[in-house]
């Protein structure tokens, strides 16, 4: 049987209002209340409103978010429970379906959005400590301070630091601790091609060890580099090919292999990439091991090489796998958030455990980060067995899943000017420069000459300070500062290039 639901709300988001409990799976009868907009009611005001009215039947009273004060008072007054609803009606069926099925316990005080994002986010993080931090079951780990389970059912970040025998130690550091601070779990040492730099990996591990608690893994096919590694207590050995198997009984930790013969080819057919790489299970013995059939770019062989993957999987269900994120995002021009998402997915559904990238161009800033959030989205996702979404993590950086659309009806009916450009705002002699480095700059000039530079992290904190200092004095130069500092932090948010006056987008 539905409950039936009593929705308080102002005259102008009653239009609204109603078109959104269409949505909700109860017999939601709509209140209009006596005030335009809801943040001004009182909760003095609506228990007076609902006084005479019938309440028979209701199973609750949901009054709008913004109202101030504790609804308790008219729980007591009318013995129906009354709750906070969310902020914004267009958030209310999604909340509502979890209160109505008692996922979400709403609140007299709280609104109901702020609640339940507290509460999923709980959820969520106790879910994803026990998965990474105290799993039930796993097959071995990798690390000595800080162990990664492997075959817990979760997906790890493997994040490579490129060319890292060319790195100064201080450049090593750094970007260690970036990469563990943005999520990663095992950091890589990206070795050179066609170099032997074997002599530089034991002060490498040695300055890593005292920066961080991570494992590391090192990214070579040169012999002498792997035994070096292996000497000075590396974690993690990628990668084994048919020409360098006969290393594994050098290494005593775990190692990846992959699909390479003795000439270092890699097979295009993924029958063939999987034969291979099952022949290298066998001849390495198979302890400790994980199979990389190696993904490829897209447009470069990538279906094939996703082909190889399922069919591993499917002919080796126990085996731990990896799977080369970055081999896509980094020769993809497309924004790296939901590349990074898919590709975790398939590595999911795949039951992969370990997931390799790095931030090697600009554009692929910030990859190490969006890998780790959608990993432990899509464990969500797989063990709450729904899809990914609403799951307190999300990737969403540019859109958002609902758009607020405006609820007074009167702005309908007022005029409307369309923009122009045929008004000009003439300027007195001063113009400011902006540019980014790691804050927003801006520099103001009067004249030819530069006065004075303000910087900052946010757009905000940068006019405020020039407008607080007298530096600005015409209103043409206020709208154009508040327009062009928040590009420019849009764009520092985002890891975006930032030219004063052209298009952020």
């Amino acid at each position: 049987m539905k409950k039936t639901i009593i929705l308080i709300t102002g005259r102008k988001a009653a239009g609204a209002a109603r078109k959104i409990a269409q949505n909700i799976k109860a017999n939601v009868i709509i209140h209009e209340s006596a005030v335009d907009v809801a943040a001004f009611l009182s909760i003095e005001a609506i228990a007076k409103e609902l006084e005479g009215k019938d309440l028979k039947g209701a199973s609750m009273i949901i009054i709008p978010g913004e109202v101030c004060g504790d609804a308790s008072m008219v729980t007591e007054r009318f013995g129906i429970p009354c709750f906070k609803g969310p902020r914004n009606v267009s958030d209310l069926p999604p909340i509502m379906e979890k209160a109505l099925k008692d996922k979400v316990n709403l609140s007299p005080t709280t609104p109901a959005d702020e609640l339940a994002s507290k509460e999923l986010l709980k959820e969520t993080v106790k879910a994803l400590e026990k998965a990474y931090h105290r799993p039930e079951k796993y097959l071995y780990t990798i690390g000595r301070k800080e162990k990664v389970y492997i075959g817990s059912g979760t997906g790890h970040v493997v994040a490579e630091i490129n060319d890292a025998p060319h790195q100064t130690p201080e450049e090593l550091m750094n970007k260690a601790k970036y990469y563990v601070s943005c999520g990663a779990e095992v950091i890589d040492l990206g070795m050179v091609a066609s170099e032997d730099n074997s002599g530089k990996i034991g002060p490498m591990i040695e300055t890593l060890r005292k920066t961080i608690r991570a494992p590391l893994s090192i990214d070579s096919y040169n012999d002498k580099e792997i035994l070096s590694a292996a000497d000075a207590d590396i974690d993690l050995v990628l990668s084994i090919g048919l020409s360098n198997v006969h290393l594994i009984d050098s290494i005593d930790v775990p190692y990846v292999l992959i699909p390479k013969d003795a000439k270092g080819a890699i097979p295009h057919e993924s029958p063939k990439r999987v034969a291979l790489l099952e022949k290298l299970l066998n001849k390495s013995g198979g302890k400790k091991a994980f199979a990389d059939p190696v993904l490829f770019p897209l447009n470069s062989g990538f279906t094939e090489s996703l082909r190889a993957y399922a069919l591993f999987r499917e002919n080796n269900p126990d085996v731990p796998m990896l799977l080369g994120a970055g081999n896509v995002t980094e020769l993809l021009d497309a924004d790296s958030p939901g590349a990074n998402a898919i590709l975790a997915g398939i590595a999911s559904e795949l039951d992969i455990d370990l997931l390799f990238t790095t931030e090697a161009s600009p554009k692929t800033r910030g990859s190490v980060r969006e890998l780790a959030e959608a990993a432990k989205m899509m464990y969500l996702s797989k063990t709450q067995k729904q899809s990914p979404k609403d799951l307190g993590i999300d990737l969403l950086i540019l859109k958002d899943k609902r758009r607020n659309e405006p609820t007074d009806a009167e702005e309908k009916t007022i005029q409307t000017i369309e923009a122009s450009q045929k008004h000009k705002i003439k300027l007195d002699d001063r113009f400011y420069k902006i540019y980014l480095t790691d804050k927003i700059n801006a520099v103001l000039y009067i004249g030819k000459k530069p006065a004075i530079r303000v910087t900052g992290n946010k757009a905000e904190d940068v006019y405020k300070e020039l407008i607080g200092r007298g530096l600005v004095k015409d209103p043409g130069h206020s709208a154009y500062l508040g327009k062009e500092l928040y590009k420019a932090e849009t764009a520092l948010r985002l890891g975006k290039d930032y030219v004063q006056d052209g298009e952020l987008f």
